[in-house]
């Protein structure tokens, strides 16, 4: 049996409607799992995946907590969340209200999966704080998931990075993984690390 198989499992993907989800959300459904996809952009979900009966579509805003609210109703049995940033300043913000809707019910089960997508080869300043914003976000929230079975964590791939990545903390070869940053990115951050210019001094 493939350790990173997801037969039986419900994932839900938000923004699948742009590269990195729909890219996200098809590996997920090649691993088994039954995958409902949403976006504010309807006719990007139906091209992406209307010819596709493994996917369920849904038109749902990331900014829209009431949406997205009607969603966790519809499918409580979410067991695998992905939402993937958009490199905007309302990304912590949206990943926590969707952290905030959909973890009761993983909590209730004892078991769940939580992955906050960015795009790793990106040094514009804007997205670099918007990511550390969510891996403090993720650190913070991970603890108390942690006591009730369900994992957060963020994942920053490049354009080869993500399958597997993504395949591995959605499974259950990742349970003992939580509060981490995965970054998979053929080294690229750590030698941004090494070049970032020192603050002018006075």
């Amino acid at each position: 049996m493939n350790p990173l198989d997801l037969t039986g499992r419900t994932a839900l993907v938000i923004r699948a409607g742009g590269d990195l989800g729909r890219a996200g959300a098809r590996m997920l459904a090649e691993r088994g799992a039954r995958v409902v996809v949403t976006d504010g952009d309807g006719e990007a979900l139906e091209a992406g995946f209307g010819h596709d009966d493994r996917f369920t579509l849904r038109t749902a805003c990331a900014c829209d907590a009431d949406a997205l609210g009607a969603v966790a109703l519809e499918f409580p049995e979410v067991e695998v969340l992905v939402h993937c940033a958009s490199a905007s300043p309302r990304d912590t913000g949206e990943c926590w209200e969707a952290i905030r809707i959909f973890a009761p019910a993983m909590t209730a089960r004892g078991r769940g999966s939580i992955i906050a997508v960015g795009r790793a080869a990106d040094d514009e300043p804007d997205a670099l704080t918007n990511l550390t914003a969510l891996d403090r976000l993720v650190g913070r929230l991970a603890p108390d998931l942690q006591e009730h079975g369900v994992r957060v964590n963020t994942l920053r791939p490049d354009d080869q990075g993500l399958d597997d990545a993504l395949a591995f903390l959605a499974s259950d070869r990742s349970c003992h993984v939580t509060g981490s940053s995965l970054e998979i990115d053929g080294g690229w951050s750590a030698m941004t690390s090494l070049t970032v210019p020192a603050a002018p001094r006075a």
